[in-house]
């Protein structure tokens, strides 16, 4: 089977875990390419110097100018006061999906799995292990980690054109006015890719800081059918 790992960030903790990406998300693959939407920042050269050594590597360097997101306001209920994201950085971190998918589409290759991850996390053991007995016609999250009953957006993998609508989500938020990540993405996969192909399964996947603090995460299943 071929896989396609998708992943996108500003590279701000790569220096952290990209020895962790690679062997548990990228290398632990047989037939695999990797797309990597980097966002223009004082991480860049580092970043790229690191995915250098990745083969069959796909790379674009994203212009972090800000996104007109009109009069959409963020909601924060789940975030505490020193982390607490501003709208663009929200809309750039989603905008650079896009820019994966347009990637995925000039390509025009055929993948029968393909992951979306972020650039600053850790995986506790190799992904292939953990979703091998996943079905690809499903598009499959995590089963912790959907504040405000929404859909955890850390980590999905589903087949290709599931994934394309996966990826698409920003060019849709202006559907809500009240935007709030997870319960977006609730709203926007119900809608564009129906509550039926949802499913959850177990994954522990770490955020670390630009410090390389490790964020504590409680791995609390939720199942779909409670969301």
């Amino acid at each position: 089977m071929k896989t396609a790992i998708c992943i996108s960030g500003i590279g701000r903790s790569l220096s952290h875990v990209f020895d962790n990406l690679k062997d548990n998300l990228i290398d632990c693959w047989d037939d695999r390419d990797v797309y990597y939407v980097l966002g223009k920042s004082e991480y860049s050269d580092r970043s790229i110097k690191l995915f250098e050594k990745i083969s069959n590597c796909n790379l674009k360097l994203y212009d972090q100018k800000d996104i007109d997101i009109g009069n959409i306001t963020m909601n924060y209920l789940y975030t505490t006061k020193d982390t607490k994201p501003t709208p663009q950085t929200i809309a750039k971190f989603m905008d650079k999906r896009v820019e994966i998918r347009k990637l995925l589409e000039s390509n025009n290759k055929k993948y029968d799995r393909v992951i979306v991850s972020r650039d600053d996390v850790l995986y506790s053991k190799p992904v292939s292990d953990t979703v091998s007995t996943l079905n690809m016609d499903k598009m499959n999250i995590p089963n912790w980690g959907h504040y405000l009953g929404g859909y955890n957006d850390r980590f999905s993998i589903s087949n290709l054109e599931n994934q394309k609508i996966y990826l698409n989500a920003w060019n849709h938020f202006k559907e809500v006015k009240d935007f709030h990540v997870e319960s977006f993405y609730k709203y926007y996969l119900n809608k564009y890719l129906g509550r039926n192909k949802m499913k959850t399964f177990y994954i522990e996947i770490t955020r670390v800081r630009s410090n390389g603090i490790v964020k504590v995460e409680g791995f609390n299943s939720q199942p779909i059918c409670n969301l």
